[in-house]
């Protein structure tokens, strides 16, 4: 890869439909007639916003605000990623991105999952062109939808070359004890393994110390997104610093999200 010399920043996890403008997202659900909580694009942007900490759920309802007007639209997916890519160069000051999205969240009756991500992974290549970015996508499961993760990671084995650098697992973790996520999952993840597409995992966000343990030597994760709790369990703090694990972390989502309570020095 040729990174753009002006620019240094890199950013690992950045969720695609988390990234979409607001006023894009007002003006298609004007036009499909989906009603929404404002009549403008201002009070629009407010009810999408965290305004102080609550709960991880609270941070995923927006999802159901975001993704509806977008759902099996080709052309306003394809739009959305360009602008989000705009966004990670104008705002972010990013040479590289790696971008996360469900294929099944963002499809609809009239847009498969793999359509979807055939017209994200064509826009990607539009972008990286016009706003000189390096980027990358990542597939995600989603730990209330187990039963999407096969074609998932059949998704990412055929378009690997194509762009598709990982797979994930998204989703409220709170519930996993650190054995019990599911095993369509596991399987994904397995499979994943043995063809040398990279993991990365959602894990110990809002859920137990041991769900890392789990993603780990169960699921074979590379990498691991938020991994808050670890702080609560010394033995699990321990043996990921030994082994060096890549933690993909946020000090202003972890406050928001109120996953858990840190020491205010970690944030001086």
């Amino acid at each position: 890869m040729n990174f753009n010399p002006h620019r240094h920043g890199i950013e690992l996890h950045l969720h695609l439909d988390g990234g979409f403008r607001p006023a894009t997202l007002f003006s298609l659900a004007q036009k499909k007639s989906i009603r929404l909580c404002a009549s403008n694009v201002r009070d629009f942007e407010k009810s999408l916003t965290v305004q102080q900490p609550n709960s991880l759920a609270d941070f995923l309802s927006k999802f159901d605000v975001i993704n509806p007007p977008v759902q099996g639209d080709a052309e306003a997916i394809s739009q959305l990623t360009l602008d989000f890519l705009e966004d990670c160069v104008n705002r972010g000051g990013l040479c590289y991105v790696e971008l996360r999205f469900s294929p099944q969240l963002l499809a609809g009756p009239c847009l498969t999952p793999e359509e979807t991500v055939k017209t994200v992974l064509n826009a990607v290549e539009i972008g990286k062109k016009k706003f000189d970015i390096q980027a990358q996508s990542i597939l995600c499961m989603m730990r209330h939808k187990p039963e999407w993760s096969s074609e998932v990671v059949q998704l990412a084995k055929s378009y690997q070359p194509l762009g598709v650098c990982a797979v994930d697992v998204a989703g409220d973790d709170k519930p996993c004890d650190g054995k019990n996520t599911a095993k369509e999952i596991k399987i994904a993840f397995e499979e994943a393994f043995k063809c040398g597409i990279h993991r990365v995992a959602h894990a110990g966000e809002n859920g137990v110390a041991a769900a890392v343990t789990e993603a780990l030597e169960e699921m074979h994760a590379e990498r691991i997104g938020h991994g808050y709790h670890i702080l609560d369990d010394p033995v699990v703090y321990k043996t990921v610093r030994e082994k060096n694990v890549h933690f993909e972390v946020c000090q202003s989502t972890k406050r928001y999200k109120n996953c858990c309570v840190l020491s205010s020095d970690l944030f001086d």
